[in-house]
């Protein structure tokens, strides 16, 4: 409806200002605060959210997880992760991210057949 479209309008208006804050668990017990830039957090897309994350933690060799409603960690790998993250944490004031090696399975509730 038009009513829908222009309420979704307003409200991408609204978060055009807005920046996002993240919260980087880091696998050593760290937490790491990181601002996205209003420009990136009304449109956000995983090709730049990653390399800007990996950038200000100066390390590229990490997966990007969250914990969902279950409490299941989730990785996130591409812009359709993202999405159901962001989807998921609308009123969340902070979001929080849980890094973790590449190849570590060890966070999710699941067993891996070692190779």
């Amino acid at each position: 409806s038009k009513s829908a479209s222009a309420a979704g309008k307003a409200a991408n208006a609204a978060n055009a200002d807005t920046e996002r804050m993240f919260a980087c668990h880091l696998q050593n017990g760290d937490v790491r605060n990181f601002k996205v830039p209003p420009k990136f957090a009304a449109n956000m897309k995983y090709q730049e959210l990653y390399p800007m994350l990996c950038g200000f933690l100066q390390d590229f060799d990490v997966v990007l997880n969250y914990k969902d409603g279950d409490g299941d960690m989730v990785a996130l790998r591409d812009q359709a992760d993202l999405d159901l993250f962001l989807l998921e944490a609308t009123s969340a004031t902070k979001l929080e991210l849980h890094l973790t090696s590449e190849g570590d399975y060890s966070v999710y509730n699941t067993h891996v057949a070692p190779a």
